[in-house]
């Protein structure tokens, strides 16, 4: 951490101070909030108060904002996120170069612009390019500035209609159940579309422009059979495309049109084992000329900083779920066959990464140890019989370490003792229920050795269902939510 610092920032005149600070100085808060410094507007000079590195940032953009202020354009908070994002990522000295032009103005007269760099790169392959595939989470601008582009085209009269769809993939709602026909179910999931539109020409004239056919708004499915010559057409939550509704959508490009496919990779919707259409098309088409990927991250997030966090909380779960599902994070787990058969490699490594999925979901140490021992029906009942008491095979049995039983006393100091494994127990599973009940059930093999596993895991760790109801409840809700998220649903 560098040195704790203060710098004095002098206001030049009461209007700057107005415009700069925000109502009810909420620009501040922003830049608090971004860079970890403290803000403290006084008369006519601000204290910047934080680490040495930090405070240089914020002055930075403090400066920066000043001459946006000077050139006579009006701050948004999104001005301010974007100034102190690209502070962040060593780029302030282009954010002036942001402003040099002005895409449209909107309804109300005032001028649109891109807000960070990646925007300013997805304009510019719009223009040099036929086909742009725009990818990447929430709230970075793909949609509105797509609508932007088609409008600004359909004024200079490069294009002569708009054409804006979708696929028809609920995201965990059903289609089935809303009014009307597959355009008016489709229509409130294009709210974004409407939106936009409305916000840049205004609500009127877009319904004015949808009434003459030059504004076409319509599920993906509707694109079957049409060639679609001066257009400018866009393709909103792309990644719910399949592989053949991406390759049918794209060759529907004519002659004096241009294509914009949007997408986020991370909220596909898609019913289990589909495969993306968007995933797809940036490993076919990756070399095709008058084709551009334009890759956004949260770092371009232009809504409140609080999305970017929650889209890095996300984006890091979702890798430390991927190296969980890879066996880069593991417990201490021994896995013992003691079938008559064997026991499959696949049932092997499935029961290495639900359990450390499971371990995941406790916040167990990595270094954890346990054991699963797989087992035929003749001998999970000997384990009952001498162990419990009870002469019959049941499907899954836990020994868990009481606390205190493996313990012994160890003088050092935390930092070491947090090393040292410990070990939950042991769980048995009779390879021969599995099949049986699962067939019972009418789910899959994996299923069901998935539950017993996490069932019994579940025991270890201190969960009974055998307490009553509140207890029972807790543990069953809790063993479906692992298997449920790690991606074993009944």
């Amino acid at each position: 951490m560098s040195a704790q610092i203060q710098q004095i920032f002098t206001f030049e005149n009461a209007e700057q101070q107005t415009k700069l600070i925000g109502v009810n100085d909420n620009f501040l808060r922003l830049i608090e909030e971004g860079l970890s410094i403290q803000l403290h507007a006084r008369g006519d000079q601000m204290t910047i108060s934080g680490d040495e590195s930090q405070v240089q940032l914020a002055r930075a953009v403090l400066s920066e904002l000043t001459n946006l202020i000077k050139h006579q354009i009006n701050l948004s908070p999104t001005d301010v996120v974007s100034a102190v994002t690209m502070a962040q990522r060593g780029t302030l000295e282009y954010f002036g170069d942001l402003y040099s032009e002005t895409l449209i103005r909107d309804n109300k007269g005032r001028a649109v612009r891109v807000k960070n760099f990646g925007q300013r790169q997805y304009i510019q392959a719009i223009r040099k390019n036929d086909i742009t595939f725009g990818i990447g989470p929430a709230g970075t601008g793909k949609t509105y500035l797509a609508v932007v582009m088609a409008i600004s085209s359909l004024k200079r009269g490069e294009v002569e209609r708009i054409i804006i769809t979708r696929p028809a993939v609920e995201a965990g709602e059903s289609l089935g159940f809303l009014p009307g026909d597959l355009k008016e179910k489709v229509d409130p999931y294009l709210r974004p579309i409407y939106d936009a539109m409305n916000a840049i020409i205004g609500a009127e004239q877009t319904q004015r422009l949808m009434d003459r056919g030059v504004i076409e708004i319509a599920p993906l499915a509707y694109m079957r059979g049409r060639t679609l010559d001066d257009a400018f057409i866009i393709l909103d939550e792309a990644q719910n495309t399949t592989n053949q509704q991406m390759k049918m959508f794209l060759t529907r490009l004519g002659f004096g049109s241009k294509m914009i496919v949007n997408g986020d990779v991370s909220q596909i919707d898609l019913p289990r084992g589909a495969k993306s259409g968007l995933i797809s098309a940036q490993k076919i088409l990756a070399d095709v000329n008058r084709i551009a990927f334009v890759r956004f991250s949260s770092a371009d997030v232009v809504r409140h900083p609080v999305v970017g966090l929650i889209v890095n909380a996300y984006e890091a779960a979702e890798e430390r779920l991927a190296l969980l599902k890879k066996g880069a994070l593991k417990m201490d787990l021994a896995i013992i066959d003691q079938t008559h058969d064997g026991v499959s490699r696949y049932h092997h490594d499935l029961v290495e990464s639900v359990l450390n999925f499971a371990g995941e979901a406790l916040k167990l140490p990595v270094n954890t140890e346990m054991s699963v021992t797989f087992v035929n029906n003749d001998e999970i009942q000997r384990y009952n019989r001498d162990y419990r008491g009870v002469d019959k095979p049941t499907d899954v049995i836990s020994f868990a370490i009481e606390e205190g039983e493996d313990d012994f006393d160890i003088i050092s100091d935390d930092a070491w003792t947090e090393d040292i494994a410990k070990n939950i127990g042991d769980i048995i599973v009779s390879v021969d229920i599995i099949g049986a009940q699962a067939e019972y059930l009418g789910h899959s093999y994996e299923r069901e050795l998935g539950f017993l596993v996490v069932h019994g895991f579940l025991h270890l760790n201190g969960y009974d269902h055998m307490l009553g109801d509140a207890e029972e409840k807790e543990m069953f809700d809790l063993q479906r939510e692992i298997l449920d998220n790690y991606g074993l649903k009944r």
